[in-house]
């Protein structure tokens, strides 16, 4: 599993995720580890790919499947564009491998961010398969938002008020008004002031994200499914891409191991 992160201000875009993988079978969980890389940057284009969910599809892993996306990627570079692209080259992939899913056990989800050509303000997509039949808007273009997906139980409860899971047994189980139940919730979550933001802080917010959902994964009962290290990158109009902390091969035990 995973928790990914964006978050948008006026000045520039975060995005960030864990390092977790877990394989298993279909008898159950096989083994985990902390080094998969989950966030990408689309040739050298001021946009970023991040992925959570399954960490392959059949034999081939997402940063393969993404990389070899990026060979097919044309001159039109707009996030909508970019973002149905994939999708439509990981859709055939994924439905050869999996022709009768589970969601629950075979859900993979992108998130598709960053700048069209000529844009000051970041765009971000999504899609989550076998559910979605396209891609989805995360916030509008002019408005700045934090969105977060995969383990997302944690900081739901800290920055929504409510456990995701108590929202929807008050719905489902009470017949209370969903209306109504997410108006307690936001009376209880957090207040944050993205609008005017540095982005210096938006990377603070986001580490903050990524951090509290580890935590939690760390100590609650069951194999941990979110670790370090971060994987983050700041976009911003007008310097483009820059990593933040990027995944990078090593040789461990060495005075080189970051």
């Amino acid at each position: 599993m995973t928790i990914v992160t964006s978050v948008k201000v006026r000045d520039g875009l975060v995005l960030g995720t864990d390092s977790m993988t877990t394989l298993s079978n279909p008898v159950g969980f096989v083994k985990s580890y902390a080094n998969a890389r989950k966030l990408f940057q689309l040739n050298d284009l001021p946009v970023g790919v991040m992925t959570h969910g399954l960490g392959n599809i059949g034999s081939r892993s997402i940063e393969g499947t993404v990389l070899e996306y990026c060979k097919q990627i044309g001159t039109n570079t707009a996030i909508a564009d970019l973002a149905e692209g994939l999708y439509q080259y990981v859709r055939p992939l994924y439905d050869a491998q999996y022709p009768n899913p589970d969601p629950q056990q075979h859900g993979l989800g992108f998130v598709i961010a960053g700048y069209s050509p000529s844009e000051t303000m970041a765009d971000e997509f999504e899609f989550v398969l076998p559910l979605d039949t396209g891609t989805r808007r995360i916030n509008p273009h002019d408005d700045v938002g934090a969105s977060w997906r995969g383990i997302a139980v944690a900081v739901t409860a800290i920055v929504k008020g409510m456990n995701p899971a108590i929202r929807q047994e008050l719905i489902t189980s009470k017949n209370i008004p969903a209306a109504d139940v997410d108006a307690l919730s936001n009376q209880h979550g957090m207040v944050v002031v993205l609008d005017g933001m540095p982005v210096q802080d938006a990377v603070e917010f986001a580490t903050y994200i990524l951090d509290t959902t580890i935590g939690w994964a760390k100590f609650q009962v069951g194999v941990a499914s979110c670790a370090r290290p971060l994987q983050m990158a700041v976009v911003r109009p007008n310097t483009g891409w820059e990593w933040l902390a990027q995944p990078r091969l090593y040789v461990p035990y060495t005075e080189e191991t970051p």
